[in-house]
């Protein structure tokens, strides 16, 4: 792993900081924890929904509806993620882990690919990274350490005891489930966002 990251004039420092993101509480020892914890967000601004935004065709003044989390659990997202995406331009998003070799089937690491390129360096990719990983993880049973030397373990003794056992039944490793004869046609997972549905209001008198 040190030669493969020297290559890219990285170090494990590199590995640690992209796998310990901020928004996520691990333990002391670099777990995600078997209890379900609020995201590290900005205290003074998180919200759990976007309800709207109101335009004002007179003036240009644009509102946006925010609900406001009534408690930091509740909390999925603060004012700081809004000016991301809105200083950043980010309209859509795309992104995948990769193997970086197709001829090293069990390379220790995967490439990050993603866009668009204003993504780069913000909590946006973070979130879309640690959301793929995760995806990672559930589907293999295995959940990898975020301190070095990145020791596994299996998901359903660490960060899949949070979730109610029916979940944990519907979320179990492809090679564990009945139907396993798909395994040898599964390729990948992956989310699809689909389309937002939303009203369209005109009021001439605001």
């Amino acid at each position: 792993m040190q030669s493969l990251l020297r290559r890219r004039h990285w170090s494990m420092l590199d590995v640690q900081n992209l796998l310990n993101w901020s928004y996520l509480r691990r333990t002391v020892d670099g777990w995600l924890p078997t209890k379900t914890y609020a995201l590290n967000l900005d205290r003074q601004s998180q919200f759990k929904k976007v309800n709207g935004i109101s335009f004002n065709i007179s003036t240009g003044k644009i509102k946006f509806l925010l609900q406001v989390a009534q408690s930091k659990e509740q909390g999925l997202f603060d004012a700081n993620d809004v000016q991301e995406v809105l200083t950043k331009g980010i309209t859509n998003s795309l992104f995948t882990l990769d193997q970086p070799a197709v001829e090293f089937p069990s390379h220790p690491f995967q490439e990050m690919r993603y866009g668009p390129s204003s993504l780069s360096k913000t909590n946006f990719l973070s979130t879309l990274l640690h959301a793929d990983y995760l995806l990672k993880m559930i589907s293999t049973g295995v959940e990898v350490c975020s301190e070095p030397p990145f020791q596994i373990r299996d998901a359903s003794d660490g960060f899949m005891k949070r979730l109610p056992e029916w979940l944990q039944e519907e979320l179990k490793p492809i090679d564990e489930r009945n139907d396993c004869a798909i395994m040898n046609s599964v390729h990948r997972f992956w989310i699809e966002a689909g389309e937002i549905a939303y009203q369209h209001q005109f009021d001439e008198n605001n």
